[in-house]
């Protein structure tokens, strides 16, 4: 019994064992379960929060965001028919929220080309198969397929707009983003440190704007940043440096400024950094020395300073070197001389010095540029054993001496030389000639003598031939013809260049620019090259041609550019020249052209200036000026042209932007008549200069001549001129206002710089376009009468004034001195009075003409009326005294006790009392006196006559009185 008992007992032990054991195995399971549970519900809560922050969602997570994005049973698919559906679970939620980041990525930019269009989450909801879009591979430890990369690269016609949404920073996988050349707007997300596994961001060629945000900092594996090409602006953050892992830095072409902290040389596996194009100051840092690794730095065009650090010759791999368009000083790090892989330097405009000969050790040399600077010594010789990569050399606008190395000839692929304005000398290597892809050959500017190789017609591919500046002699060689694909030959500025210009140079049908003046060639202008078709400049002046000018060259249309002038050319200015529709410049001045002006030159509709001074042209002047809405300047001075001028000006275009004449010049010739009575001013809205001296003009100065807006140099003397002066001079503000620069001509040739003639005291004056600092009128000569206008005195930015030679009365304006004149010339008039004490004020004042007038009085006591000569004064003006001329007199007006003074109210104040109290004096003791006193009282002396006599004895003695 007692056995069955414990039996009994040990079973149900066992049994209540075995249950307890169950339930435990079950609640570990629950635990589980419910922990796993647990870190799921953490991690959708994670995710809902960095959801929040990033798209400012309610408060409290709505799983409604995620509606169409799941199916509404994968939960329960999930948990009842999967063993794992937790895990799946948890990637769904994964998946939902990239997908969501990128449609909020498409919400956000323009996409007018549907380049996103696939972006679908309904029909295509697989988003790793969308465009520009790369997942992960799924693997034995990663289920998930997360979003790698992103990559929209704009293309021609295909390219996003609008911001850049911050919820690309839910793709917490992402490595690599590349949203380069499209249109995107805004700043960079500060988000997007968030990335910790980014290694790629590429957002270069857009137009973001603002700062670059120093979140990037935290993407500690980063290895390409490239932000150039943008609108950024602001400094560039030093923790960036912190990217230990940064290979290539691009922030080029911005508007980045402050200084280059020196934190960014401490990137240890640095091998690019750009940030050219920007507003950068400061020095290079030292610190970049230390970047063992760097193949590539480029910050040139900016506002940098100091020298180069010499640390750069410590990374071998160095390739391109760009640092041009700065302000640095100092030499190139000689120690650039042992970098083979040395391939690019740029280092032109700064103000370096030294030397640059022991860059013919870098055997990789491929361009270097470094115009305007101060280098001195000699060119390289060559570049290491085989110069097998150079193509490009520019060291023009330095100091460098001795000869063009020859040697240079043997680099293979040479095609770009350029050395001009340097003190080199001796002869020009023929040698080049074996370069078979020369394309550019700059020797200008220098001392070069000898003769032009005539082999360089071997040159198949010469674009550029600059020789001119030089000390060449000889002949131009008729073999440049073969040159077929020549573009530009300038031969000019060689005084023992002589010969003709070769007709052969009309099978050059790519030729566009032509200049060669200031030399001895001589001949006639060969007909041929009415061929050259592409023909834009020619410029053949200063020179000895004579003959005709070829009517061939109106076939010329591209022609903008036709100077002729100074030399022996004859005959008349054909009319062909009139077909050529794009001639924007004609000079053929100074020459012995005959006969009229082609009136068909006026359908040169693009015609800015004509240049034709100094010939022999007669015949009226009858352009019908309608439509030359680009001309700025006609200069026919010094012939015999005749005719009404201001009939062809009425038919200038009056719309605004249409009238842009500044320049009219027709001195010396034979214009007679008179002014127009009125006249539309609207139509020489922009005239700034009126040159009509020495003609034969008659009538009086119109008002309407005081209204023209801009005029501020006007010369009308040695006419026929009468009447006064009338006009409102409150109108021509271009001697009230600061005058503006005028334009200037910008072609390539620089060979003709427009000029403008005045006359001041019977002297020409030559000034360019710029007429900033010139305001002039000269009516001398002619008969004008009345006074000089008192309101002239408005006019206060006037510089010469001549009004001599006239028949002005009166006296000169108190106020002239008002008006800061260099030059003022007021003689042989009619003029009275005294020389106004303002003008002694003006301390600009160099020139002073007075005489043959009738003034007189002191001259002001000033130093610039006082140091004139005698000339000034002198002959006329016989009241005038004081320095320069003699002294006032005692009695003259200059010693303060003329008969006029006494007339004063002071003189004559204190005169009567003088007199009054003289009178009574005498009256009080003279016995004479007394006795006519007594007389007139009734004195009975028989027979007075009560007039007082002298005594009989004839004067009165000393003390009578």
């Amino acid at each position: 019994m007692m056995k069955t008992i414990l039996l009994l007992l040990a079973v149900c032990f066992l049994l209540t064992a075995s249950y307890l054991t169950a339930e435990s195995f079950r609640d570990e399971d629950w635990d589980d379960e419910s922990e796993e549970s647990t870190d799921f519900t953490k991690v959708r809560q994670e995710e809902s929060e960095r959801f929040k922050r990033l798209v400012s969602i309610p408060n409290e997570f709505d799983p409604s965001l995620f509606e169409g994005l799941i199916h509404d049973d994968f939960e329960e698919d999930a948990l009842h028919e999967h063993p794992g559906g937790r895990q799946l679970l948890q990637a769904a939620n994964i998946l939902a929220s990239e997908q969501d980041a990128l449609l909020q990525f498409k919400r956000g930019v323009l996409d007018p080309n549907g380049i996103l269009a696939g972006w679908n989450g309904t029909s295509n909801q697989d988003h790793c198969e969308w465009v520009g879009i790369l997942c992960s591979n799924i693997t034995s430890n990663n289920t998930i397929r997360r979003v790698v990369q992103l990559n929209i690269t704009g293309v021609e016609g295909a390219k996003l707009g609008g911001l850049i949404s911050p919820n690309i920073s839910l793709l917490s996988s992402l490595t690599v983003l590349i949203l380069q050349s499209n249109l995107l707007t805004g700043p960079i997300p500060p988000e997007l440190g968030n990335l910790k596994n980014l290694k790629t961001l590429n957002l270069h060629g857009n137009n973001l704007t603002s700062y670059i945000p120093v979140q990037l900092s935290n993407l500690t594996l980063l290895q390409t940043l490239d932000i150039g090409s943008n609108n950024m602006t602001g400094g560039l953050p030093k923790e960036l440096a912190q990217c230990k892992n940064m290979l290539q830095l691009d922030v080029s072409s911005n508007h980045f400024d402050g200084e280059i902290h020196s934190d960014f040389g401490t990137f240890p596996k640095l091998k690019m950094f750009l940030a050219m194009n920007n507003e950068l100051t400061g020095s290079i840092p030292e610190s970049f020395g230390n970047c063992t690794t760097l193949e590539s730095f480029a910050v040139n065009d900016n506002h940098l300073v100091g020298e180069i650090p010499r640390g750069f010759a410590n990374a071998p791999n160095l390739q391109g070197f760009l640092v041009g368009f700065n302000n640095i000083t100092g030499t190139l790090p000689e120690g650039f001389g042992k970098l083979q892989k040395l391939s690019i330097v740029y280092f032109q405009y700064n103000k370096m010095n030294g030397t640059m000969d022991f860059l013919q050790n870098c055997s990789g040399m491929w361009q270097i540029h470094g115009e305007n600077n101060n280098l001195t010594g000699r060119l390289p010789t060559f570049f290491g054993d085989t110069c097998e990569n150079l193509t490009h050399v520019f060291v023009s606008r330095n100091n460098f001496s001795g000869p063009l190395p020859g040697t240079l000839s043997k680099c293979p692929k040479l095609e770009n030389i350029g050395v001009s304005n340097n003190n080199l000398s001796g002869t020009i290597p023929p040698e080049f000639s074996i370069c078979p892809r020369m394309q550019n050959f700059q020797v200008d500017n220098n001392h070069f003598t000898g003769e032009i190789p005539g082999v360089f017609s071997n040159w198949s591919n010469i674009e550029y031939a600059y020789f001119h500046g030089n000390d060449l002699n000889g002949t131009i060689p008729a073999s440049l013809s073969n040159c077929s694909k020549l573009v530009q030959l300038h031969l000019n500025s060689n005084p023992k260049l002589t010969g003709i210009i070769p007709p052969e140079f009309g099978r050059l049908k790519k030729l566009e620019n032509l200049v060669v003046f200031d030399t001895k060639v001589y001949g006639e202008i060969p007909t041929t090259l009415g061929n050259c078709s592409n023909l834009k400049n020619l410029v053949l002046n200063n020179n000895t041609l004579n003959g005709t000018i070829p009517a061939q060259l109106g076939n010329l249309r591209n022609l903008t550019l036709l100077v002729l002038s100074q030399n022996k050319l004859q005959g008349s200015i054909p009319s062909s020249l009139g077909n050529c529709k794009n001639l924007q410049r004609l000079d053929l001045s100074n020459n012995r052209l005959t006969g009229g002006l082609p009136s068909n030159l006026s359908d040169c509709f693009s015609l800015q200036t004509a240049k034709l001074d100094n010939n022999q042209l007669e015949g009226d002047f009858a352009w019908d000026m309608s439509n030359m809405t680009n001309l700025k300047s006609v200069s026919v001075r010094n012939n015999s042209i005749t005719g009404d001028v201001f009939a062809s000006l009425a038919t200038l275009n009056s719309t605004k932007g249409s009238n842009q004449l500044t320049t009219l010049d027709f001195t010396r010739n034979n214009l007679i008549g008179k002014f127009p009575a009125t006249f539309d001013v609207s139509k020489l809205s922009s005239l700034q200069v009126m040159l009509l001296g020495n003609n034969q003009l008659q009538g009086s100065i119109p008002s309407w001549l005081w209204d023209l807006p801009k005029l501020q140099v006007l010369e009308l003397n040695y006419n026929n001129l009468t009447d006064d002066l009338r006009g409102n001079f409150s109108n021509p503000r271009g001697f009230i206002d600061a005058p503006t620069t005028t334009d200037t001509p910008t072609d390539n040739s620089q060979t003709y710089i427009q000029s403008v003639t005045i006359t001041v005291q019977d002297r020409q004056v030559t000034y360019s376009t710029s007429l900033k600092y010139v305001t002039s009128i000269q009516l001398s000569h002619n008969r004008l009468g009345g006074v000089i206008p008192v309101d002239i005195t408005k006019l206060v930015k006037l510089t010469y004034l001549d009004l001599s030679s006239n028949f002005f009365t009166g006296s000169i304006p108190d106020n002239i001195g008002a008006i800061p004149l260099t030059s003022l010339n007021l003689s042989s008039n009619l003029l009275t009075g005294s020389i106004p004490e303002s003008l002694g004020k003006n301390a600009k004042l160099q020139s002073l003409y007075l005489a043959n007038n009738d003034l007189s009085g002191p001259i002001p006591q000033a130093s610039p009326l006082q140091s004139q000569n005698t000339s000034a004064y002198r002959p006329g003006n016989p009241g005038l005294c004081g320095l320069p001329l003699d002294p006032c007199s005692s009695t003259s007006p200059s010693s303060g006790n003329s008969f006029n003074d006494l007339f004063t109210t002071p003189g004559f104040i204190v005169g009567f009392f003088v007199g009054f109290f003289s009178i009574g004096l005498i009256l009080f003791f003279s016995k004479p006196a007394r006795s006519f006193m007594k007389l007139e009282n009734g004195s009975s002396n028989k027979g007075h006559t009560g007039r007082w006599h002298p005594p009989k004895s004839g004067l009165l003695r000393k003390g009578s009185l």
